[in-house]
């Protein structure tokens, strides 16, 4: 297996694979027009979940692995973003990434959003998220912190499916979430490595 792994990286690194069509970047636009689209199809609970889900993802550089689940209607509680692995201290979200790719001791890593002061501001999400689920506020759920109102799980599938029905555009996909959270990063001034701390590259 890590001959493998290893084999993969030079084919990588000398580009002599067949390269995926590259993802587009997410902007903040497009982060709008998605939430004006999920007020549309889903209900009021379901709307403030999925608003939460894709700021943070946007705004946290998250993979999507880390904040979905594995499928939609079971789970692995030592990977899945739970409930009880988010929380606001001093008006700053803290998500507590139990294991990731870079991460292969599982050390788990701690993302921190502060407010954005606009429509799409991960922290004002997740509070109106948390205050509309007590059982959120009360830290005594054991799902995962993406799930629908009739109990099925956030996954890749999923949203990935809410994309191209929001946008028709094959070249956005869960990716682009991660990819447009970096690029307003440099665009605001960021430099390439505090990105690649905070994206974990």
């Amino acid at each position: 297996h890590q001959l493998f792994l290893v084999m993969r990286g030079i084919r990588r690194h000398q580009a002599t694979y067949a390269q995926s069509s590259p993802k587009s970047p997410l902007t903040s636009y497009h982060l709008l027009v998605l939430f004006d689209f999920i007020d549309l199809r889903y209900s009021h609970v379901d709307t403030l979940m999925l608003r939460t889900a894709v700021s943070f993802a946007f705004y946290g550089m998250l993979r999507v692995s880390e904040y979905t689940s594995s499928h939609c209607h079971s789970f692995d509680p030592e990977s899945t973003l739970m409930s009880t692995d988010v929380h606001i201290y001093d008006g700053v979200v803290h998500i507590f990434i139990k294991k990731s790719k870079t991460d292969p001791f599982k050390i788990g890593s701690t993302i921190r959003l502060a407010r954005t002061f606009s429509r799409s501001c991960p922290v004002s999400c997740f509070h109106q998220f948390s205050t509309s689920r007590p059982s959120l506020s009360s830290r005594l759920s054991s799902a995962p912190l993406f799930s629908f109102s009739d109990g099925s799980f956030l996954t890749r599938s999923r949203l990935s499916t809410i994309l191209r029905e929001c946008f028709h555009d094959c070249s956005l996909s869960t990716h682009s979430f991660r990819v447009g959270g970096a690029s307003a990063a440099a665009s605001a001034g960021i430099s390439d490595a505090q990105i690649q701390i905070l994206g974990r590259w």
